[in-house]
């Protein structure tokens, strides 16, 4: 009886601290510890060089991290500025991929190491190549200088989901903005457009500036394809009931080297749009944001203008239903991507790609919603 007693008591004075807000701050709250999404944004510690059905660089709020990597990133973060240092002292990364690491030098005359080469090992040339999940702390010399990144190599399922679940609203906030959107009449309230997709649409900071007067929601996710979209759009899409959603995925199903055929590609998208379409309703617009050619996937070009292709075709054929050609405009004369319109990992949009992007996609998709072009 005594022993339950005690129990109790522990239990109440754990619960009155927890009210009174006397334990330590959570990271998220700590001045020291970095703010990881900044992190992505301002400082990107590496570069994903061949993304495939999973995640490469993740940067999820919610994925737990150990006090024990918490501890060599607040050390590692005083090396900032020095002659030699990472761009950040911290990275996420999934399991089974391979990234590009930058620093402020060339990568000529720079040797990498890994403390646990089990977890992740890194190449001459910078190229870190994960195994299984724990962390590793990358250490890189130049002219007996030197400064160190955290990688922590978590599974891609379990990156996929903290993904999802830093992005879905709660039961609460969907019963209430369908009330909210039931109350006011539809020429008095902004228009929702969502935006979903993998990595570039991820990276789409301006994307509100470029739909300003609408209420813009960015739920795209890195790496992730059409395939996973056929899951992820019953939680990422259905529940805002957005007056228009645009999609930029079927790259990452295609992936670097060409290896799914551009006809699955297609159907994987049109399998995804036909979906939407059926629990949202044919009269929400949806647009799709073609396949960019890119420089670092060169292989893969004659899958992805198969895919553009046979997308487009659908798409002509589909009320309702808009086909963006960013591809052609991504090229220069000579039918080759422009390199100022992509970012250092020749990936990604660079921000004058991005501009291409705001220019182009918002005005097609402000046009439809204006009433100015229907199918």
């Amino acid at each position: 009886m005594r022993s339950f007693i005690n129990r109790m008591v522990c239990f109440l004075i754990v619960g009155l601290m927890a009210v009174s807000g006397t334990f330590p701050a959570m990271a998220a709250d700590d001045p020291t510890w970095p703010s990881l999404q900044q992190s992505q944004a301002e400082f990107p510690a590496a570069q994903d060089t061949d993304v495939n059905t999973d995640m490469g660089i993740v940067m999820a709020e919610n994925v737990k991290i150990p006090s024990k990597v918490k501890r060599l990133v607040r050390k590692y973060t005083k090396e900032k500025g020095k002659t030699i240092y990472f761009a950040s002292p911290f990275c996420q990364v999934v399991r089974n991929r391979s990234v590009q690491l930058t620093i402020n030098k060339e990568a000529a005359g720079v040797t990498f190491k890994s403390s646990k080469p089990k977890v992740a090992r890194v190449s001459k040339k910078g190229v870190l190549s994960t195994y299984k999940r724990g962390y590793t702390v990358i250490t890189a010399t130049w002219k007996k200088k030197t400064c160190h990144m955290v990688v922590y190599v978590i599974p891609s399922r379990g990156a996929l989901d903290a993904s999802v679940k830093s992005r879905i609203i709660s039961a609460k906030n969907i019963k209430n903005a369908g009330s909210q959107r039931n109350q006011v009449s539809s020429s008095r309230r902004k228009k929702t457009i969502l935006l979903a997709g993998s990595s570039s649409a991820d990276r789409w900071r301006s994307v509100s500036q470029a739909f300003s007067g609408f209420n813009v929601v960015n739920n795209a996710i890195g790496g992730t394809t059409a395939q996973e979209w056929m899951t992820l759009y019953k939680k990422l899409i259905i529940p805002y009931h957005p007056d228009a959603v645009i999609l930029l995925v079927g790259s990452n199903d295609i992936g670097s080297t060409g290896r799914i055929r551009g006809e699955t590609c297609a159907e994987r998208v049109q399998n995804l749009i036909a979906s939407i379409r059926r629990d949202l309703g044919d009269h929400v617009p949806v647009f799709y944001m073609s396949i960019p050619v890119t420089p670092s996937r060169k292989k893969a070009w004659p899958q992805e203008k198969t895919a553009n292709r046979l997308i487009k075709k659908y798409c002509s054929e589909t009320d309702n239903v808009f086909y963006i050609d960013l591809a052609s405009k991504f090229l220069d004369k000579n039918g080759k991507p422009k390199a100022s319109y992509f970012a250092s990992d020749r990936l990604h949009p660079s921000s004058k790609g991005y501009q291409v992007y705001n220019s182009v996609v918002s005005k097609l998709v402000k046009k439809v919603l204006n009433g100015g072009e229907k199918r």
